[in-house]
């Protein structure tokens, strides 16, 4: 752990120096969140909506998560899914909680919220809306549900040097690719710059991890895809990681780290 957090400073020391003003200046958060990722205005309740004690699936695009159902749309032959929660902030600094379970539908339709953007290579950090510190949530791509396709499931971390970026990029969209491989894709949106990465183990135990929040949200988000991808069609046994810049950079921290 110690020879890890020792790593992880050194590379992300000077970036998160230059993207502390602009990151804080940036987030649309409290240090305390007061709601879950699914809003409100996301929910559709239903009169058969609440809690599932497993994944299931239906063919019109309706799923049935372990936390609720959600409804995703059709594209091209492809069902899409957006902004779907696999953990919840409640502060910052700390590891995700798990998703509390909702009653009704979820609508998956609309991305969701993203980590504030830091400034990377003394450049700024760009302002933009819907970002947060409870940005625990993740986009999929399918050809089918309900189908027990088993595909290989393929999850994409996005670049940006741990400091910026996110998975709601327009060239991060996985139709194509799930359409033509006959794959599951999924992207993960997750803290970045100083959400993720600030190292304040010193001011008691409760941090010890706030150097690598932003990893620990990302194998909480594998772990999600581990009790849920069934329902999209993917098979847990087949799941590969991959990322290009800080996202292959990421790929080799979950390598050392124990939970991935």
């Amino acid at each position: 752990m110690n020879k890890f957090k020792t790593i992880t400073a050194l590379l992300l020391t000077g970036i998160l120096t230059l993207s502390l003003l602009t990151a804080c200046g940036n987030s649309t958060s409290s240090d305390h969140a007061d709601s879950s990722t699914a809003g409100p205005s996301q929910i559709v309740s239903s009169a058969q909506g609440g809690q599932q004690s497993s994944p299931e699936e239906t063919s019109d695009g309706l799923v049935v998560t372990t936390a609720g159902k959600v409804q995703g749309t059709l594209n091209d032959g492809v069902y899409t899914y957006l902004g779907v929660p696999y953990a919840h902030a409640t502060e910052r600094f700390v590891p995700a909680q798990a998703v509390e379970p909702w009653e009704g539908v979820f609508q998956a339709d609309t991305y969701g919220n993203i980590s504030p953007q830091g400034a990377m290579f003394g450049m700024p950090g760009q302002a933009q809306p819907g970002t947060d510190n409870n940005c625990q949530n993740l986009n999929i791509w399918t050809p089918g549900v309900g189908d027990d396709g088993a595909r290989p499931v393929m999850v994409w971390l996005h670049g940006g040097g741990f400091s910026n970026g996110s998975g709601n990029d327009q060239g991060y969209q996985g139709g194509n690719l799930s359409r033509s491989g006959d794959v599951v894709v999924v992207t993960v949106n997750h803290r970045l710059n100083l959400f993720g990465h600030l190292d304040l183990s010193a001011y008691g135990e409760k941090y010890e991890q706030s150097a690598n929040v932003g990893i620990t949200d990302i194998v909480a988000a594998l772990e999600w895809i581990q009790d849920n991808i069934a329902a999209f069609g993917g098979d847990p046994d087949n799941v590969t990681v991959f990322g290009q810049s800080g996202g292959g950079a990421k790929v080799l921290a979950l390598m050392i780290w124990a939970p991935a």
